[in-house]
């Protein structure tokens, strides 16, 4: 049975949050479930969570994330192999990139159409984690950066403090399911968190995250500025919609392939 736990997640859509993460069976095992609303970052909703949290794990995701019935059990699982194993570890996600690039983890995503990666047994390290799953142990003394304003690469930030203090980061296998919607080109706060991290983590360059590489120079953030927008000119600006139930989805759909 996994240790006592609380699920936080920075909320502004009450609809998504119900078909989603709301409806997982992780749930209604937590300690504790923190909705943060209204903050401006993700940072500052995550840290204050970490304060009321009255559990040493926590698990932060995002509101259209769908945890399967057996999430927790394929987490504590990871978390007892690194136990084991006498592993530091700072940060556990499902989804992240080694420091040579190569992308890992198993989970199906929505904007894609698809499952992502596929099941392993023992956690990777990575260099950083998507910020769809974050796992951390208050003990460990780890928290956002309240500078890093907005919702975007806060996990990858996450991810270099604790290498900073000696920690390692895992991806686990633990599949589940993002209610994820495309769009063909980073908003503008995007490039400023990139930027933000650039300048923090110069020294640390390049920076691996799931969805664009950091490095010294502004080569990567203006070539995938052009090429998305050359996408969002060629496919159109049409959104993929979401799942209307995903649990269903994955009882009906996903179940079997997510245990192969």
């Amino acid at each position: 049975m996994i240790e006592p736990y609380t699920i936080v997640t920075a909320s502004n859509d009450n609809q998504m949050l119900s078909d989603n993460l709301l409806k997982s069976k992780a749930i209604s095992s937590a300690t504790d479930v923190i909705v943060q609303k209204g903050y401006q970052s993700a940072s500052k909703a995550y840290n204050d969570a970490i304060e009321k949290s009255k559990t040493d794990l926590i698990i932060f995701t995002h509101q259209d994330i769908y945890l399967p019935p057996n999430w927790c059990s394929e987490l504590y699982k990871s978390i007892s192999i690194l136990d084991v194993n006498s592993s530091k570890w700072g940060v556990l996600g499902v989804w992240g990139v080694s420091t040579s690039g190569i992308h890992t983890g198993f989970m199906y995503c929505n904007a894609f159409g698809d499952k992502m990666g596929q099941s392993f047994e023992s956690p990777k390290e990575v260099q950083t984690l998507d910020e769809v799953v974050l796992v951390i142990r208050k003990s460990s003394g780890l928290r956002f950066d309240n500078n890093l304003h907005g919702f975007h690469l806060y996990g990858s930030d996450l991810c270099l403090t604790a290498d900073s203090m000696s920690l390692k980061n895992y991806v686990v296998s633990a599949f589940c399911v993002h209610n994820s919607t495309n769009y063909h080109a980073f908003p503008r706060d995007f490039w400023s968190s990139y930027k933000y991290l650039r300048k923090k983590w110069i020294k640390k360059t390049p920076i691996h995250a799931s969805c664009t590489t950091i490095t010294k120079s502004m080569k990567p953030m203006i070539t995938s500025i052009i090429e998305r927008n050359i996408r969002r000119i060629i496919k159109g600006g049409a959104q993929k919609p979401r799942i209307r139930d995903p649990k269903s989805f994955y009882s009906d759909v996903l179940e079997t392939q997510a245990n192969d």
